[in-house]
C-alpha cells in the first residue's frame, strides 16, 4: 500500500477491524443462521432429507404435526418439564448456594462437590441413574423395601414416574450451575444487612426472606430464565435413559424433532416442530436478556 494516498491508507487502518470479525461472522452465517432459515424453508416442503426436495405445501406440515397426538403429548411433557424442573433446580439451587455460602470450612469441596455432575460426562451419569433406578437391585428401590418389603417399581419404565424420574436427572445434573450463579450473587451482598438485621432480632428465615430474596431478585430470575431455556430444549438425558418412552411418557418437542427427522426421515415435519420450538425459545430467551438488561441498569 505504498502507492495509495494517505487517505485510502487511514480508511483502511480505521476498518481493519472488520477483518477480525469475519472469522466469527463467517461461524455465525455457516452455523447459526442459515440452519434457521433452512428449517423455515423445508417446513413449507415435504422431503426425506436425502433427494431434492419434492413437493411444496406450505402449511401442511404445521397442520400434521398439531393432529399428530404423539407431537401434542410432546407439549404436554414439554410443557411439565418447563413448570417443573425450572422451579424445583431454581429453588434447590437457591437453598443450597445459602447453606454454602454460611458454611464455615468446606466452601471449596461443597462448590466442587455440587458442580461436578456438570462435569460428568453424560453416559457414565445415566450408568449409574440405571443401577439407582432398577426396579431389581436398585439403590432406590432397596431404601423403600426397608418400610416396605414387597415393594417393586420400574421408575423409567412406568408412564406414570419416568418423566419425573428423568427430570430428576436432569435437576441433579444441572443444579451446580444454577449454584455457581447463586453464589455469585450471594457475595455481591454486603455482610452490613445482615449484622443489622440480626441486631434487630430477624431469624434466618427472616433474613432469607426479607433481604437475601430481594437483593438476589435479579440472580433468581436470571437463573429461573436460563433454567426454562434449558428445560425447553432437553433431550440428551431423554434419549440416553428413555428415548420418549414408555408410550411417549417423556416424548418432548426435542426428541420428537430428532424421531421425525433421523428415524422417519421426515424433514417437513420435522423443521416444522424445530420452528415452534424455536419461537417459544426465542420468546424466552427476549425476556432473559431484558432481565440482563435491566440487572446491568
Amino acid at each position: 500500500m505504498k502507492g495509495s494516498p494517505p487517505m485510502i491508507r487511514k480508511t483502511i487502518s480505521q476498518h481493519s477491524y472488520l477483518l477480525y470479525l469475519l472469522p466469527a461472522v463467517a461461524f455465525f452465517v455457516i452455523f447459526l443462521l442459515a440452519p434457521i432459515v433452512s428449517s423455515f424453508s423445508n417446513s413449507l416442503f415435504v422431503w426425506d432429507g436425502l433427494g431434492r426436495r419434492s413437493e411444496f405445501v406450505g402449511l401442511i406440515n404445521f397442520q400434521r404435526i398439531f393432529n399428530d397426538r404423539v407431537f401434542v403429548g410432546s407439549i404436554t411433557n414439554t410443557i411439565l418439564s418447563v413448570l417443573i424442573g425450572p422451579i424445583i433446580q431454581t429453588s434447590l439451587a437457591l437453598i443450597l448456594a445459602v447453606l454454602i455460602s454460611n458454611v464455615r470450612i468446606g466452601k471449596t469441596f461443597y462448590r466442587a462437590a455440587f458442580y461436578m455432575p456438570v462435569i460428568l460426562p453424560l453416559v457414565a451419569a445415566s450408568l449409574v441413574w440405571f443401577s439407582i433406578y432398577n426396579p431389581t437391585f436398585g439403590v432406590l428401590n432397596e431404601f423403600i423395601r426397608l418400610f416396605n418389603p414387597s415393594f417393586e417399581h420400574a421408575w423409567l419404565g412406568s408412564t406414570s414416574t419416568a418423566l419425573m424420574s428423568v427430570l430428576t436427572i436432569s435437576i441433579w445434573r444441572w443444579t451446580g450451575f444454577s449454584i455457581v450463579i447463586f453464589i455469585a450473587g450471594l457475595q455481591s451482598i454486603s455482610p452490613e444487612y445482615y449484622e443489622a438485621a440480626k441486631v434487630d432480632g430477624a431469624g434466618a428465615f427472616t433474613l432469607l426472606r426479607k433481604i437475601t430474596i430481594p437483593l438476589l431478585s435479579p440472580a433468581i430470575i436470571i437463573n429461573f430464565l436460563l433454567n426454562i431455556i434449558g428445560y425447553l430444549r432437553l433431550f440428551d438425558v431423554i434419549w440416553v435413559t428413555t428415548r420418549g418412552g414408555p408410550a411417549g411418557a417423556t416424548e418432548v418437542m426435542s426428541t420428537y424433532i430428532y424421531r421425525q427427522a433421523f428415524q422417519y426421515n421426515n424433514i417437513g415435519m420435522a423443521s416444522a416442530a424445530s420452528v415452534i420450538l424455536f419461537l417459544v425459545i426465542a420468546v424466552c430467551s427476549g425476556a432473559y436478556l431484558t432481565a440482563v438488561r435491566r440487572n446491568n441498569d
